[in-house]
């Protein structure tokens, strides 16, 4: 679920943390409507990608209807890496 949690992360526009407390390996099928469409290639859209029901509902409704799973906004921690200066490298 760790992994499923990383995967929402970048669909739902911020830090998803499982604190599910389920283990093992899962598979999981969810339809929803994506806020965005991925980019076409050559005017379609890439292999293994369908375009959603119209009727399919939002990722955090689907999340809740087809899983059980609820999406709460939370405060938390994060590792963050802070470049304070870069430098070009010396020829040697």
């Amino acid at each position: 679920m760790s992994r499923f949690a990383q995967m929402l992360t970048g669909e739902a526009g911020r830090i998803v943390f499982d604190k599910t407390g389920l283990t093992g390996t899962w598979n999981v099928q969810v339809e929803y409507t994506p806020d965005r469409m991925p980019p076409l290639v050559d005017g379609e859209l890439p292999p293994g990608i369908s375009l959603p029901s119209p009727d399919a509902p939002n990722l955090f409704t689907a999340l809740e209807e087809q899983l059980g799973l609820k999406l709460v906004p939370a405060l938390g921690t994060v590792d963050v890496l802070i470049i304070d200066r870069i430098e070009r490298p010396s020829e040697d």
